[in-house]
C-alpha cells in the first residue's frame, strides 16, 4: 500500500513489492496472481468494512443533517484511522480511466455513490427542493468529503467534532439553497 501510494500504482514494480514484503515473486503470484490481484485484495480488505459502516450512515432517519454528519464522521474517521489507504483511494480515484488502478477502485466508488444517492433520494420526500438532485448531491458530498480528507491527511486540518460540524454545516447550506 505504501509503495502504491508513494510512487503510484503504475510506477510500482512487482520486484519492489516483493522486496518490501520480503517475499519472492512466485509467492506473490501464488497468492495474488498479479500486481492487479494484490491491489484488488488490498481494496477488498479495507473497503468492505468501511462500506458496511457507510451503508448504516446512509440509512435515512428523517434527519438529513444527522445523516450527513454521520456520513462525514465515517469518512473522516476512516481517513484518520487508515491514512495510507485513504490516500491510495484518492490516488486511484483520479487515475486514468483506462488504467488497472482506476478499474480496481471503480466498483467501490460506484457503490459509495449509490449509497449516497439513495440517501438523498430518500431525503427528497422531506425536502422538496432536493427532488431530482440525488445524483448531484451525492457527487457534491463526495467532493466535499474528499477535499476535507485530503486536508486532514496533509495535516492542514485536525479531525474533531467541530470540523465535522463545520463541514456538514457548509455542505447543508449549499444543498438547501
Amino acid at each position: 500500500m505504501r509503495l502504491f501510494t508513494g510512487y503510484g500504482y503504475e510506477a510500482t514494480g512487482v520486484q519492489e513489492i516483493c522486496e518490501a514484503a520480503e517475499v519472492t515473486k512466485p509467492t506473490l503470484y501464488h497468492y495474488f496472481k498479479s500486481k492487479q490481484g494484490l491491489l484488488e485484495t488490498l481494496l477488498q480488505e479495507k473497503q468492505v468494512g468501511f462500506q458496511d459502516t457507510l451503508r448504516q450512515a446512509c440509512e435515512y432517519k428523517n434527519d438529513l443533517t444527522g445523516n450527513i454528519s454521520s456520513v462525514m464522521r465515517r469518512y473522516f474517521c476512516f481517513t484518520k484511522d487508515e491514512p495510507v489507504f485513504y490516500r491510495l483511494r484518492l490516488t486511484l480515484s483520479y487515475a486514468p480511466t483506462k488504467s488497472g488502478a482506476y478499474r480496481a477502485i471503480l466498483p467501490w466508488l460506484i457503490e459509495e455513490h449509490k449509497l449516497l444517492a439513495a440517501l438523498f433520494k430518500a431525503a427528497a420526500e422531506d425536502h422538496g427542493n432536493m427532488r431530482e438532485r440525488d445524483e448531484t448531491c451525492a457527487l457534491s458530498l463526495l467532493g466535499t468529503i474528499n477535499v476535507y480528507a485530503l486536508e486532514i491527511l496533509n495535516g492542514r486540518l485536525m479531525l474533531d467534532e467541530g470540523l465535522i460540524y463545520r463541514a456538514q454545516h457548509q455542505f447543508m447550506h449549499g444543498i438547501f439553497s
